[in-house]
């Protein structure tokens, strides 16, 4: 599989395997799907293969100042959900799907009046919105 089809995979296990529907989502408007897309970039960007637990230590200041608190004021929830992999692809492919996941939830939340696009490539299918009246696609 090339990149797009697999930070497609990977936010169509998470509407469908993990639960985080678009209504779901729509409940993020404070940006947090952003910040954790951003904590997964950074995860992604290590050159080289990092120990989970020495990634998932950074909530906990383990790198000590200025990462480990960056990361532990950017994520936006429980630490429990923080699941770095040793994989740096993997983890910048999960930071592509919240960045997918957000731009969906912008688009379904663009002010009514104006038409907004999402094309909702995880779910394999381009929904066309009358933005402010349109329902969550399926």
């Amino acid at each position: 599989m090339g990149a797009l089809e697999d930070v497609s995979a990977e936010r169509r296990r998470q509407v469908e395997a993990e639960g985080w529907t678009f209504e779901h989502d729509d409940t993020h408007a404070d940006g947090a799907l952003a910040a954790a897309a951003a904590c997964y970039a950074w995860a992604g960007s290590q050159s080289k293969i990092i120990n989970q637990t020495r990634i998932r230590d950074a909530l906990t200041s383990y790198f000590g100042s200025d990462v480990g608190q960056l990361i532990q004021r950017m994520w936006p929830w429980d630490p429990i959900w923080w699941k770095p992999k040793e994989d740096r692809r993997a983890n910048l492919i999960k930071a592509g799907a919240l960045i997918l996941a957000e731009l969906e939830r912008l688009d379904r939340a663009a002010p009514a009046g104006e038409t907004g696009t999402a094309e909702t490539v995880g779910l394999g299918a381009k929904h066309e919105h009358a933005v402010g009246k349109a329902e969550a696609p399926r």
